[in-house]
């Protein structure tokens, strides 16, 4: 059987699954048991309960946390990007925007940094900023575990905003899911600020779309069910506009956190729900309705804030308030450009063969167009939550019908289109989408029993169907957090131990990295501290004999190593300059 083939019957999965139960009932005596029924009571009671619902949401991840770091330790670096994301915190941490140029740079290159201008990750800052809090609490690892646990609460909170309260609790559940044994909150890597910045985004248009509706029809709670938000707790907070002015505020600090974490597609949405907003805006406001300065005054402050410390950010590392970090990498290291529609052919000066082999591979596939969206596609089915229940997003497509869940699943889709124009995409790329994505996903689980004609006893069928495929699904995930780090990346395991060997020595270390000639480019092991002269190990590239000599020079009071990386164990000796002449 062909890959696509194969692909192609797991989407039809839970259609299967759901026809077959219409089948069934149709001469089977099926009916709602009582445990069902009791459940189901159980979960809307809990619903209600905003505390106990939020602290049953966070302590699967917290015990999973727990389990995985009395097995296998803390989380060790190994991809490109999460040394890079340490710098950042690093430099935070230390007080500072960035780092002066050091003046052996050329030793110390390495991938997704700059040291031109200055020396600094080449990310936007806001996973560095969560990074650099766990680093001040004791260990950065502890950044990503608050970031995962506000994320997972999050989105609960968005779904809340267009699900009624038991829906929304479903949606947390499947939410909290995509951080219990994922590289979201087992590595450095990001994910988690991604998500929690565009549920921001989706719940505060949630409010604004409530504020609304409410404002042209404010009679019952009855009359506002299908919009965002639910009934009762609009009828509560409306007429006024605290809602709305609370409603602006979070969304500028949506916005704002997105352009921190992913411009790109944390731009895409909150581009989708700015028009959506202004369209229902001007659809229902009233007639010669003042904008008052009350409602916006704590948005615009938010906003100027905001932007104050990104363009303070921007010009303290690239020395021009609107040039990011992203692209002054971009245009020293990238051949070909950020996305696909991009005409560029940039011919970069490169100083180590193994950064020039890296480079012109990073962000750039040789797969022909079709072949790459579908393996983007299917890399995304597998992480949010599988490729059966991925199918509950297509199935969402006829609630396009209801206005008041339209703008949440047009919105998901809207990432998903957007990401056609990334070469390479990787699921954390989706994560500002996470909170549309689930909204979708949960309504389709609503609508289920009256899209396959389930009759409305055996309706719990649906749901219960889609609970089994998804624990199903979710073990070969646990199964494979369980087993720990991959073997591919025992290489970081013996960088981690070689430095810790090193630390223990009196005295401050200097080691100079050897490479084979097929060194594989996703083992780096030249990654320093932001403050390189003061680190108590420096890791350096071996370049030619005069450049090294200097290299010496330049940390003669230091104890001098040279490491052959890719032998196998990693050789590392002591060097010993020769007596002077």
């Amino acid at each position: 059987m062909s890959h696509y083939a194969e692909h192609l019957l797991k989407i039809l999965l839970l259609p299967g699954i759901l026809l077959g139960l219409l089948t069934l009932t149709r001469w089977l005596p099926l009916r709602r048991r009582q445990a069902w029924r009791r459940l189901s009571r159980s979960w809307s009671a809990l619903s209600n309960r905003r505390g106990l619902s939020a602290a049953l949401l966070c302590l699967p991840l917290i015990l999973s946390v727990a389990l995985f770091a009395a097995w296998h330790g803390v989380p060790i670096p190994a991809i490109h990007d999460e040394f890079s994301y340490l710098l950042a915190a690093d430099t935070f941490a230390s007080g500072r925007l960035t780092n002066p140029t050091h003046p052996m740079w050329v030793h110390f290159e390495s991938f997704h940094i700059i040291h031109l201008p200055t020396y600094m990750s080449m990310y936007p800052p806001l996973q560095g900023a969560v990074l650099a809090v766990g680093i001040l609490l004791g260990h950065p690892w502890l950044g990503v575990l608050l970031a995962s646990l506000a994320a997972i609460l999050l989105l609960w909170w968005a779904a809340r905003q267009w699900l009624p309260p038991r829906w929304a609790l479903l949606a947390g559940a499947f939410g909290a899911l995509l951080f219990i044994g994922t590289y979201w909150t087992q590595s450095y890597w990001g994910g988690s600020v991604n998500a929690a910045a565009g549920a921001v985004v989706c719940g505060a248009a949630g409010m604004l779309g409530s504020a609304q509706a409410a404002r042209r029809r404010p009679r019952t709670g009855e009359e506002l069910a299908g919009w965002p938000g639910g009934s009762q707790s609009v009828v509560r907070t409306l007429p006024g506009s605290r809602l709305t002015s609370k409603g602006l505020a979070l969304f500028a600090a949506g916005a704002l956190l997105c352009a921190a974490s992913r411009p790109f597609e944390g731009g895409v949405l909150c581009l989708f729900f700015s028009l959506w907003l202004v369209y229902t805006h001007l659809r229902v406001r009233p007639p010669q309705a003042p904008l008052r300065l009350s409602i916006v005054g704590p948005a615009v402050l938010v906003l100027l804030s905001g932007i104050s410390l990104i363009l303070a950010h921007n010009k303290a590392v690239t020395g021009h308030p609107l040039r990011l970090p992203y692209q002054a990498a971009f245009d020293q290291y990238f051949p070909k450009g950020r996305f696909l529609f991009e005409q560029v052919n940039r011919a970069p000066v490169y100083r180590h063969s193994v950064m020039q082999q890296a480079y012109q591979s990073f962000n750039w596939t040789k797969q022909r167009p079709l072949t790459r969206i579908y393996s983007s596609y299917t890399s995304l089915q597998e992480y949010y939550l599988g490729i059966p229940l991925f199918t509950l997003f297509i199935l969402a497509l006829p609630s396009l019908a209801s206005a008041g869940i339209r703008a949440p699943i047009l919105a998901a889709y809207t990432g998903a289109a957007a990401l056609v124009a990334i070469p390479v995409v990787l699921p954390h790329y989706y994560a500002p989408f996470a909170a549309p994505f689930l909204i979708a996903c949960v309504h389709s689980v609503r609508t289920l029993p009256r899209l396959f004609r389930l009759s409305r006893r055996r309706a719990w069928l649906a749901c219960a169907a889609v609970l089994v495929l998804t624990l199903f699904q979710y073990g070969d995930r646990l199964g494979s957090a369980a087993r720990g780090p991959s073997p591919r990346e025992a290489w970081a395991a013996n960088r981690a131990r070689i430095e810790r060997e090193l630390l223990l020595l009196p005295g401050h270390d200097l080691v100079i990295v050897r490479y084979n000639p097929d060194h594989n480019i996703h083992r780096e092991w030249v990654y320093n501290r932001a403050g390189i002269d003061s680190a108590e190990v420096v890791w350096a590239r071996a370049m030619d004999e005069q450049r090294n000599i200097e290299l010496q020079r330049y940390f003669a009071s230091r104890r001098i190593w040279l490491l052959d990386a890719d032998e196998t164990p990693p050789r590392l000796t002591e060097f010993i300059p020769p007596p002077p002449q």
